[in-house]
Protein backbone atom coordinates (compact mmCIF):
# COMPACT_ATOMS: atom_id res chain seq x y z
CA UNK A 1 0.00 0.00 0.00
CA UNK A 2 2.85 2.39 0.74
CA UNK A 3 4.29 1.71 -2.70
CA UNK A 4 0.96 2.48 -4.37
CA UNK A 5 0.65 5.69 -2.39
CA UNK A 6 4.17 6.82 -3.30
CA UNK A 7 3.59 6.08 -6.98
CA UNK A 8 0.28 7.98 -7.08
CA UNK A 9 1.85 10.95 -5.30
CA UNK A 10 4.68 10.97 -7.86
CA UNK A 11 2.17 11.10 -10.72
CA UNK A 12 0.04 13.69 -8.94
CA UNK A 13 3.01 16.03 -8.58
CA UNK A 14 3.32 16.20 -12.36
CA UNK A 15 -0.25 17.51 -12.56
CA UNK A 16 0.16 20.38 -10.10
CA UNK A 17 -0.74 23.73 -11.63
CA UNK A 18 -2.42 22.12 -14.66
CA UNK A 19 -5.99 23.10 -15.42
CA UNK A 20 -8.62 21.35 -13.32
CA UNK A 21 -10.82 20.07 -16.12
CA UNK A 22 -12.25 16.76 -17.26
CA UNK A 23 -9.43 16.23 -19.75
CA UNK A 24 -6.65 16.52 -17.14
CA UNK A 25 -8.58 14.49 -14.58
CA UNK A 26 -8.91 11.68 -17.12
CA UNK A 27 -5.21 11.96 -17.98
CA UNK A 28 -4.44 11.56 -14.28
CA UNK A 29 -6.63 8.45 -14.01
CA UNK A 30 -5.10 7.05 -17.20
CA UNK A 31 -1.60 7.46 -15.76
CA UNK A 32 -2.28 5.89 -12.37
CA UNK A 33 -4.36 2.97 -13.69
CA UNK A 34 -1.29 0.97 -14.87
CA UNK A 35 0.17 1.26 -11.37
CA UNK A 36 -2.87 -0.51 -9.94
CA UNK A 37 -3.03 -3.00 -12.82
CA UNK A 38 0.58 -3.98 -12.06
CA UNK A 39 -0.32 -4.43 -8.39
CA UNK A 40 -3.20 -6.75 -9.35
CA UNK A 41 -0.94 -8.75 -11.67
CA UNK A 42 1.77 -8.87 -9.02
CA UNK A 43 -0.62 -10.34 -6.44
CA UNK A 44 -0.48 -7.23 -4.24
CA UNK A 45 -4.15 -6.30 -4.48
CA UNK A 46 -7.26 -8.18 -5.57
CA UNK A 47 -9.04 -5.26 -7.22
CA UNK A 48 -9.33 -1.50 -7.25
CA UNK A 49 -11.55 1.32 -8.43
CA UNK A 50 -10.63 4.89 -9.29
CA UNK A 51 -13.12 7.73 -9.35
CA UNK A 52 -12.23 11.25 -10.39
CA UNK A 53 -15.33 12.86 -11.84
CA UNK A 54 -17.39 16.04 -11.90
CA UNK A 55 -19.40 14.90 -8.89
CA UNK A 56 -16.24 14.85 -6.76
CA UNK A 57 -14.80 17.94 -8.39
CA UNK A 58 -17.58 20.42 -7.88
CA UNK A 59 -17.17 24.09 -8.77
CA UNK A 60 -16.42 24.77 -5.09
CA UNK A 61 -13.62 22.17 -5.08
CA UNK A 62 -12.19 23.62 -8.28
CA UNK A 63 -12.42 27.16 -6.82
CA UNK A 64 -10.31 25.91 -3.90
CA UNK A 65 -7.62 24.85 -6.43
CA UNK A 66 -8.10 21.19 -5.54
CA UNK A 67 -8.70 18.02 -7.48
CA UNK A 68 -10.40 15.16 -5.65
CA UNK A 69 -9.90 11.54 -6.57
CA UNK A 70 -11.17 8.45 -4.74
CA UNK A 71 -9.20 5.22 -4.98
CA UNK A 72 -10.66 2.05 -3.50
CA UNK A 73 -8.34 -0.92 -2.99
CA UNK A 74 -9.01 -4.48 -1.85
CA UNK A 75 -5.68 -5.92 -0.68
CA UNK A 76 -4.66 -9.54 -0.91
CA UNK A 77 -4.85 -11.21 2.48
CA UNK A 78 -1.51 -12.52 3.64
CA UNK A 79 -0.79 -15.89 5.18
CA UNK A 80 0.06 -15.19 8.79
CA UNK A 81 -0.40 -18.77 9.90
CA UNK A 82 0.13 -22.05 8.10
CA UNK A 83 -1.63 -24.98 9.71
CA UNK A 84 -0.45 -28.49 8.85
CA UNK A 85 -2.11 -31.54 10.32
CA UNK A 86 -0.15 -34.76 10.44
CA UNK A 87 -2.01 -38.06 10.30
CA UNK A 88 0.03 -41.07 11.29
CA UNK A 89 -0.94 -44.46 9.96
CA UNK A 90 0.39 -47.97 10.27
CA UNK A 91 2.65 -49.75 7.77
CA UNK A 92 -0.23 -51.04 5.65
CA UNK A 93 -2.12 -47.75 5.51
CA UNK A 94 -2.90 -46.15 2.18
CA UNK A 95 -1.45 -42.64 2.48
CA UNK A 96 -4.03 -41.08 0.16
CA UNK A 97 -6.84 -42.38 2.38
CA UNK A 98 -5.15 -40.89 5.44
CA UNK A 99 -5.23 -37.38 4.04
CA UNK A 100 -8.83 -37.58 2.89
CA UNK A 101 -10.25 -38.00 6.36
Amino acid sequence: MLYLERMVVAVARRFLYDGNNQYNRQRFVDQITPIFEDAVQGDGILRYAIRCDDELNTPEVIDNNEMHCLIGVVPVKTMEWIVCNFVIGNQSADVTELVQT
